[in-house]
């Protein structure tokens, strides 16, 4: 004769679903804040850019605003993606709300060119005369 098992509660179809609701609860809360954090505005903000290096680099006092290009090639003003067709009507509204403003240009160093030269080309159309390079130090060598 077999003895009685003591843990029958473990097999019993209620401890099964309650184990499958407390799973898909795990994997509904996992994805909803890895969501959360993949598109956190704040986050999005920080476009991450490598600054390509230069030994005749300096600080600029009195930036008004960063274009930012990233490595895929889009454009950012103030956390926004420009298309390249509306970045010389952006800066041409820049040049009117701020007469002699600068603009600071922080590409990253994998950027295609060509954004680079879009961006300073409506630069130039918009009338902005102060337009530079955002550069990190190099090591002097």
């Amino acid at each position: 004769m077999k003895p009685l098992s003591t843990r029958s509660y473990l097999l019993n179809p209620e401890s099964i679903a309650l184990t499958d609701m407390v799973m898909n609860l795990f994997i509904f809360f996992f994805v909803s804040f890895s969501l959360l954090y993949t598109f956190n505005p704040q986050r999005l903000a920080q476009l991450e850019v490598t600054l390509p290096k230069a030994s005749t680099g300096q600080n600029l006092p009195e930036t008004i605003v960063v274009v930012t290009i990233t490595r895929n090639g889009h454009c950012h003003i103030g956390g926004r993606v420009i298309p390249e067709s509306r970045l010389k009507t952006e800066l041409a509204e820049l040049a009117k709300r701020k007469p002699g403003a600068s603009v600071l240009v922080q590409s990253d160093e994998l950027a295609p060119c060509r954004s680079l030269v879009a961006v300073f080309d409506a630069g130039r159309a918009a009338g902005i005369a102060r337009m530079n390079f955002a550069v990190l130090p190099s090591d002097g060598s």
